[in-house]
């Protein structure tokens, strides 16, 4: 079912990478938008293959998957992966798995080009520093995933 732009403005806007969006902006993003959906067990992205898309998180749960070892979850509404590879312009960094069935928005990042003249810097403004939040809120994560194995790690050594 194809929701209405104003619909899904209306729904993004609740997302924190959407949330210093102003309304035109979110009714531009949300005509890019599809809503995608995932059977449990299905990967979405795979480790080593292109991907150009961000992915926002409606309902259900994803696993983050590094050579086969599941090293995140996301679970919450707006949540967003595919952001790596789409920065990067590389390969996707890790593999994302459907953990129950799943439904997302999806943009294709070529898509972006279409935002309006009058506000592309704007727009490109908000998305670097949007970008730049998600990963130090993910490097935050992970070292703390780091100082915990090393106490582990201690404590096996004794």
């Amino acid at each position: 079912m194809r929701l209405h732009p104003a619909d899904v403005a209306k729904e993004i806007k609740t997302y924190y990478f959407f949330e210093s969006f102003s309304e035109d902006l979110l009714l531009q993003v949300s005509t890019m938008m599809t809503n995608v959906s995932f059977k449990k067990g299905t990967f979405i992205l795979r480790q080593g293959q292109p991907n150009q898309s961000l992915f926002f998180l409606r309902s259900g749960k994803v696993e983050i998957l590094l050579s086969g070892e599941i090293v995140a979850e996301l679970d919450g509404a707006g949540d967003v992966f595919g952001e790596m590879s789409v920065i990067s312009e590389n390969p996707a960094t890790t593999s994302v798995r459907a953990a129950d069935d799943v439904e997302c928005f999806v943009v294709k990042v070529e898509d972006f080009n279409y935002v309006h003249p009058k506000d592309k810097d704007h727009f490109d403004s908000l998305l670097y520093r949007i970008y730049s939040s998600i990963l130090v809120e993910r490097l935050i994560k992970t070292n703390e995933k780091a100082r915990l194995f090393e106490i582990a790690n201690r404590e096996l050594q004794r």
